[in-house]
This record gives C-alpha cells, structure tokens and sequence, in this order.
C-alpha cells in the first residue's frame, strides 16, 4: 500500500506503528521496510541525487534529460504510476519535515525539477489510482507556485472523469486553498476550471469550510428548512462583503433587513456558537514549501475572516451578556501570534474591538479590561484604547475613570460572594484568590459536592450563566489586579467615598483591594473585613475627606516594612502582587559612577522568545531580532506621565544560523546591557542584529542625550529595574537545569556556574526572606537550614544544597549537579501552602524540592534516583 505514512499523519496517528524505516537517498528519506515501492525509490534516489545543486551555483541550472527522468517516463503505465507514487511519497516526507534532508535539496523539491516530472508523469499514469491522493496532498497547501503544473493536471482531469464525493470535498478545500489570500500560484483561469467543474450554488462559495467553526457552521445550516437557508446564505454574503475598515451606512442599512429574515434570537445563538469554535485551528493539517516557517494550519482564511467581520459588525444593536463574552472570546483569539506568521487575524481583531467599543456597556468595559491585560500586541493595545475611548463618550464618564467605574459584578453581591436560588437548592459562589468555588445547599443546609440532576434539568440556563460568570471572574481578576499595581506609577489618589466605592466595597474588585495596603496622607492601613486596620490590628478612623492611595515601600521605614509583613503573615493574608515583599532598587555607588546607565543586568543571557514574551506582558516593546543586515531598537517603555522613555539594551548572541537561531532565523539567547533612561521625544536608538553597539540620529543634541540615573525619580527607577531584574531573572538560561552543561557546545558554562549558583538578586533576597519565616513552620523545618544563598535539605539519602535564586541543586559531598524539572502538578500542589503573596512561582518551586528531597528514601522517579545514587 502506498502513501501509508501520509494517511497517518493526516490521521494524527503514530508513524512509528507503521514500521521500521531505513533513511535513504540525499534527502533522508524514511523508507518503510515493507513498502511495496522499495523499487521505485531506488530510482527516485538516483533522479534526486542527478538534480541536487552541488552549490549555491547550480541553483536554478536545469540539470538536463537526466538518465532517472528518461527512465520513469520510459515505463509503462501501471510502472509510472508506481513512480508517481514514489515521488508523491518523497516530498510529501519532504513538507511534512519527516525526511532528514542534506542542505539545498528544496530547491529540487520545490522550485526545481521534481513538480515538472510528476506532471509530466501523471500525464501517462493512471490517472484514477493517483488522483485521490494527489488531490488530498494539493489541498493542504497555501502556495501553488511550484506545484502548477500539478494543479492544471488535475483540473483538467477532473474536467474530464467528474469527482467522486471524496475527491469533491478535496476540490473544496484545494479551491479554498487556491483562491485564499497570498495563496502564491494563483491563476484566475485554475479557479475558474475548478468552479465548472464544482458547479454553482454551493456554500464553499459563502464560507470557506478549511476552518473548524466555518465547516461546523456549513453543517448547521445545511439541515435548516430551505427558506431559512437561503436567508442564511443572504447574510453570509451580505457579511463576506465586509471588506472595508468599518461599515459604511449603506452596507448597515442593507443587513437589517437580512438579520430580521434569519431572526435575531437565532443569530446570537448561532454566532456565540461559532464563536467559541473559532479558536480552533483549521481542519486539516498543513504543509509549507522548505522556505516558509509559518503554521498555516493557524491561519484564518481570508473569506471567514470577512464574514466574522461583518457579523461583528452587526453585533452591538443584539448584544447580550453572551455575545460580549463571545466577541471577547473572537478578539484574544484573533490577536493570538503563530509561529512565523504573527497574530492570526488583526482585521477580526480590530471589528471586535471597535464592536465592544460600540456596545459601552459596563459588560463590555469589562471584557475590554480582560483584553488589555491579556493582549499585548501593538496594534491591539491601540485599538482597545480607541474602542474604551468611544465607550467612555457612549456613557458619558471621562476616559481615565471608565476602567474603574465600569468594572463588572457578575452577580456577585458582597465581596466576592454571590448566592442564587434555584428552586429548593441554594448556589454559593465564592471568590478565593484567583478562583471561584461553587456550592450547592439543600433546603436543609446540606452540602451538595456536584450540581444536583434537577437544578441540570430544570435551571440549565441559569447553570450556564454561573459557570461562565465564574470564568469571567477568574479573568478578570488577574486584569483588574494588573490595572491596580499600575497605579503606583500612575501616583493615583482617591476621595474617599469614590475609594470605598470603586474598590473596597466593589463586589469584584475588593477581593483584591481588601488584600492591599493603603495610604490616607500619614496613616497606612489594610481593610480585609472592610474595616481600615494598622499594621498592629487598630482600627483607624479615616478623615472624611481624605485621599486613599496605594501604599508603596520605597518610602516605608524597615520598622514599618516589617510591621506590615508580620500583619500579613499572622492573618495569613496573600496579597494579589508583591506590595509589603516588594523588591527596591535603589541607586548604587557603581551607578553614580557610570552616571546615565546601568550595568546591574548586563551580561547576562536570556531566551529571546520567553523574554519577550515577559517584555510584553509588563508594557514594554520589544522586536524579535533575526540573524540578518538590519538594526534594532532596544527594549524600551514610553512613561509620558514622568516624560521619561526607559530602555535596556540587548543584542543576538551567537553568530551561526541555524544553532543560535530557529528555523525562522530569531535568535534563540540575547546578550542583555544597559538599563538608559531618556527625555521622552528623544531620537530612538538602534543596534545591529548581531550586535555592534546603539547608535541615534543627533547623538549630541541635547534633547537626545541620555538622562543622569540620580535625576531619575527613585520611584521610577525601582520599578523599572525591578521590571528588567524580572526579565533577567525568569528568562536567563541560568534557571533552565537543562543548560547545567553549559548549553550549546558549552559556550555559555562560565555564565551558567555564576548566575546559577552565585549572589542573589534582589528578588531573591526577598524570597529568602520569606523562606526563613516559613520554613520552621513547615513539617520539613528539623531538616531545613539556611547557608548563605542555599536552602540546606538533610534527607535520608544525601544533604541537598537549593540555590534560593535559580532553584538549582547540588548535592553534598561533592556538589554534583541534581537536575530535576518540576512538573507544574507539583508546583501546584503547594497552593495550599501560605504564601504572603502571588506570582514568585520560584518560591512555590524550592518549597516543592525541599519536601520531595527531604524524603529522598519515597522517591520513585529513576531519572532522579539514578543522579542521587550515582
């Protein structure tokens, strides 16, 4: 049987189940040892080995009436289509990256000879055994440049012999494939053929079914009654005509008519449907020419996309609580970044955005807080603050009070508790920490651990209501958490009553402000019960018309520092963010010396993709650097308020493609420098790829120079070293237990030894803190010490040194390495644990060593046993 391993991969099962393989030819390829066609790639290796360039100056030279071509096609009819299969087999191995090829070899699969001989192959082949397949291969491409000679084939055999039902849903997808958005290749002639050959009327031709929710969508539609299908269809094409940034009048007044033939009920049911499949990738794998290192299987296809644009479009007039949550949904979705290819559909993000703006409700408001915190993407970020601007004007309330006034409830009545009665049986929904706990009483006050059967049969709605407000509320706090740390450089203060009203009392958001500490001119006070308290326990009476603030420790006293955290500690409260454990940056000697920068977090060597993921998710921008002739500008943030731009300086490390870079050419490590700060208008920097130092435009203009760090406001300063002391510390390969060898051919061993093992950083410093406090609380404690920088485990087998920075491990007596990669259960599993605030997994990270190894005789795990026993 032939082409087994592309049915298998199609299939998602295991290739290795097919057999032993034997790696053949130049290209690797991974030949079954029971295939029928072992013959014919013998044959197949000779013609690739004839047309392989033998360097860069043989590609694109034809390699001739090669002696493997005149042989193939010499054949008789049943023997080419053998050979056709073989080939078929080799660059589908190639594509699908099965096939371990030497260098160069795409430009014989792709640009070269090998489409022209299969063509010229199938044109004496029969063509009946090898169309399905050849069909089912062609429609999981985008780019038909190579493979044209192909396609016409086909076409025109199908012109021919008409299409079986398979081969009929393998034209659909190769005719949405073809005539999709930069699809290369791409002849209005082929697409023509192709549409004879389908014929008219069909729903390809309304919704491209290559995506999940729009297959599923086509499958709805198609078991309506015909009137209400064709009414259906009316709106899809009214939608796919959604072509333009935003909707002109007439295209609005046009599509009224058509939601009212389909019915308006039934368009927000259909629509959070779809919506909640969007997500989902396309419905078939795909394959990409050697060169493009993009997921195509991510991508949304340029019709769907259209038609999701012109039902958001429609959406504000019909929204609901359900259809804010799924344009929501539609929006993160949307912005979502595929490798090699960027967020997967920014113009659907775009008309989500612009529709919550347009809707302004308070709901709304909401899902665009989510948005904000959860969506770091450039133009995203613009577009939510365009659309929570048209919301602001929607509702009358002035843009920088929207965010706080419009938070949402989510039926929550006190203070992160809601309760709803639902015939006999009570619901309780309660709010601890990040996650909502959901109970059900009985009429006798009887704990029901599961959702008894009638509240499912006969209040299912409402049930769905309370599971997604739940899962609202579990988003929403984190993003409502990141608004209120932002307040420290945003120097906020509040009246009182707006303060009660807007954070302690607020349903939602005093879970988190009731965990805070906070500022009413000399007093600092925490309100867990809603009662202003000192840090001893007093209550405090608050001046009527005072200003509340959020308390920061940079201008706390130790005494107060302290007092604060054995608060915390007593009440076993867990504060949202670091604010009584904060790390403080203070200037130091070194930094007045070197005046205008900062060599605290230089030399270091972080993964670029996790750093920028990290850069991002604290408001700073930063560009994936590739391995090519262009510059760069460094990490920066802009704080217009203070009128200062922060930058830390970074450069590729590594010099050769392919081991120091992906596929797609990003640097895999950074080499980090300086922290600059600059006037805000200040000409921008820029850096070589590859390194070389920054350079700007005007360097001796004033404006241009940068700002002395003792100008810096200390506030400032602190946070935002502490925002690169975060970046370096989560992102250094010196966490990665992996690179204890020193990563790649051991470059970086030095490095690792030092940051790995070595003085802790100021985040650090704070975590042992807090670990000497716990510890001797724990059940470990007769077994734990500290040594400097080292959590002191004694177990039954060995004594375990914890690096309190990076978590590594060395063993007594010899300090040999122990590696041990947490799984995320374990880390988890601590949860239960105390812990004076949230977000150092670090901490939750040691706590999980120091108990697993303190009972090193219970451990199972021979990968861990191995390296203790050695």
């Amino acid at each position: 049987m032939a082409l087994e391993q592309m049915d298998a991969w199609l299939a998602g099962k295991s290739l290795e189940a097919l057999g032993p393989v034997t790696r053949i030819g130049l290209d690797g390829f991974p030949l079954l040892e029971n295939s029928e066609l072992a013959e014919e790639h013998a044959l197949v290796t000779e013609y690739i080995e004839q047309h392989a360039p033998k360097g860069w100056r043989d590609v694109g030279k034809s390699a001739g009436d090669v002696t493997a071509s005149r042989e193939m096609l010499a054949r008789k009819a049943p023997a080419i289509t053998r050979c056709f299969q073989a080939m078929l087999e080799r660059v589908f191995a190639f594509e699908a990256r099965l096939s371990e090829p030497a260098d160069m070899l795409g430009y014989v699969f792709g640009p070269g000879a090998f489409p022209q001989t299969m063509a010229a192959l199938y044109a004496k082949a029969d063509k009946s055994r090898l169309r399905p397949s050849l069909l089912r291969w062609l429609a999981l491409h985008r780019n038909f440049a190579c493979s044209m000679p192909l396609v016409d084939a086909v076409v025109e055999d199908l012109r021919k012999r008409p299409p079986s039902a398979d081969e009929r849903m393998d034209l659909v997808s190769l005719r949405c494939q073809f005539a999709d958005q930069d699809s290369r290749g791409f002849k209005p002639q082929t697409l023509q053929a192709m549409d004879e050959v389908l014929g008219p009327g069909g729903w390809w031709s309304v919704l491209a079914p290559v995506e999940v929710w729009a297959r599923e969508a086509i499958h709805q539609l198609t078991s309506l009654a015909l009137p209400l299908q064709r009414a259906w269809r009316e709106l899809l094409l009214h939608c796919g005509g959604a072509t333009s940034a935003k909707p002109s009048t007439r295209w609005s007044m046009a599509a009224s008519p058509l939601i009212e033939a389909v019915g308006r009920e039934e368009f927000r049911r259909r629509f959070c449907d779809w919506a909640s499949r969007f997500d989902a990738a396309r419905t078939t794998k795909m394959l990409s020419a050697y060169w493009e290192k993009g997921d195509d299987s991510q991508r949304v296809h340029e019709r769907n996309a259209d038609v999701l644009r012109g039902f958001l479009w429609l959406c504000p007039p019909l929204a609901d609580t359900e259809v804010i949550r799924a344009i929501r949904v539609i929006a993160v979705s949307a912005y979502r970044k595929i490798r090699g290819l960027g967020p997967r559909a920014v113009k659907v993000g775009n008309a989500a955005l612009s529709a919550l703006g347009a809707i302004g409700t308070v709901d709304a408001v909401g899902q665009m807080a989510m948005l904000k915190a959860r969506v770091r993407f450039g133009t995203a970020q613009k577009g939510i603050e365009k659309a929570l601007n048209v919301a602001a004007q929607k509702v009358g309330i002035p843009r920088p009070e929207l965010e706080e006034l419009a938070v949402p409830e989510y039926g929550l009545s006190d203070v992160g508790r809601r309760v709803e009665k639902l015939d006999q049986f009570t619901a309780e929904q309660t709010v601890r920490g990040n996650r909502v706990e959901l109970r059900w009483f009985d009429a006798r006050g009887k704990v029901h651990n599961t959702v008894p059967g009638s509240v499912r049969e006969e209040f299912a709605e409402e049930l769905k209501e309370l599971k997604s407000a739940a899962k609202d509320i579990e988003r929403m706090i984190p993003a409502q958490a990141a608004r209120i740390e932002a307040s420290f450089l945003a120097r906020k203060a509040w009246p009182l009553a707006r303060w009660r009203t807007c954070y302690l009392d607020h349903p939602l958001v005093g879970i988190l402000a009731r965990r805070l500490i906070w500022r009413a001119g000399p007093l600092t006070f925490l309100a867990t019960d809603g009662v202003p308290r000192d840090a001893e326990g007093r209550e405090l009476a608050l001046p009527d018309q005072c200003n509340i603030s959020l308390w920061h420790p940079l201008g706390a006293t130790e005494r107060e520092v302290q007092a604060w955290r054995n608060r915390l500690e007593a009440a076993q409260i867990r504060q949202p963010f670091k604010q009584a454990h904060r790390e403080l940056y203070v200037l130091t000697d070194a930094e007045r010396r070197t005046v205008v920068y900062s060599n605290r977090f230089a030399a270091h060597i972080v993964k670029q993709h996790q750093f920028n993921t990290l850069v991002a998710a604290r408001g700073w921008k930063h560009k994936l650097r590739l391995m090519v002739d262009d510059s760069y500008p460094p990490a920066h943030i802009e704080y217009p308020d203070w009128g200062l731009r922060a930058e830390f300086w970074v450069e590729g490390a590594g010099t050769e493609y392919g081991r120091d870079t992906n596929e797609s050419g990003a640097f895999l490590y950074l080499a980090t420098d300086q922290v600059r700060f600059y006037r805000t208008g200040a000409a921008p920097n820029e850096a070589p790829a590859t390194g070389g130092g920054y350079t700007t435009r005007g360097a001796d203009a004033p404006e241009n120079h940068p700002v002395a760090l003792a100008d810096i406001p200390p506030l400032l300063l602190s946070e935002v070293l502490r925002d690169v002391d975060l970046f370096v510390g989560v992102a250094s390969v010196a966490n990665d237990p992996n690179w204890s060898d020193g990563g790649p051919q051991g470059r970086y061993r030095e490095y690792w030894s030092h940051c790995a093992l070595g003085d802790l950083s100021a985040s650090a410093q704070i975590r042992k803190q807090v670990l000497e406090r716990l510890v001797p609380k724990l059940k470990i404690a007769s077994k734990c010490r500290f040594e400097d920088r080292w959590l002191v485990v004694t177990g039954s087998l060995r004594t375990y040194r914890i690096h309190l920075g990076s978590g590594n491990i060395l063993m007594k007596p010899d300090d040999q390495y122990l590696c041990i990669v947490p799984r995320q259960s374990a880390v988890e599993s601590d949860a239960e644990m105390f812990l004076p605030f949230e977000g150092d997994r670090m901490l939750s990270v040691i706590l999980s060593k120091a108990f697993l190894l303190a009972a090193d005789a219970r451990i199972s795990d021979p990968t861990i046993l191995s390296q203790i026993q050695r």
